[in-house]
């Protein structure tokens, strides 16, 4: 994998304040991906997100597909949602759905 990180987990201080951080992002137009390997007794596993900017939603897939992304990242928003909608089987129960995949079975 070939991607530089935007942001590295640890602590980030905000006026002051720590922050943590637990996840890793790479940047993409108008997206970024968010693999979160800390949180796992939240989410119940490893994820990787692919996030809209300003956070309107989340595609969560279960698993690391960092990998996946990478190659993706630099075409697009639509390569990396078919990448996800190739992989909505390891949707993750926290993750939006795509409109388009709304009709396919979800599988948390």
């Amino acid at each position: 994998m070939d991607m530089t990180p935007t942001q590295m987990p640890g602590v980030q201080f905000v006026g002051g304040i720590p922050i943590p951080v637990p996840n890793t992002t790479y940047q993409g137009a108008g997206f970024y991906v968010s693999h979160n390997d800390r949180d796992v007794s939240i989410y119940g596993a490893v994820t990787t997100a692919l996030v809209l900017d300003n956070m309107e939603a989340f595609y969560i897939l279960n698993g690391d597909h960092r990998a996946g992304y990478a190659k993706l990242i630099p075409q697009g928003l639509d390569a990396c949602l078919a990448y996800f909608r190739k992989h909505i089987n390891q949707k993750s129960k926290f993750s939006d759905t795509p409109p388009a995949t709304a009709d396919l079975a979800e599988d948390a």
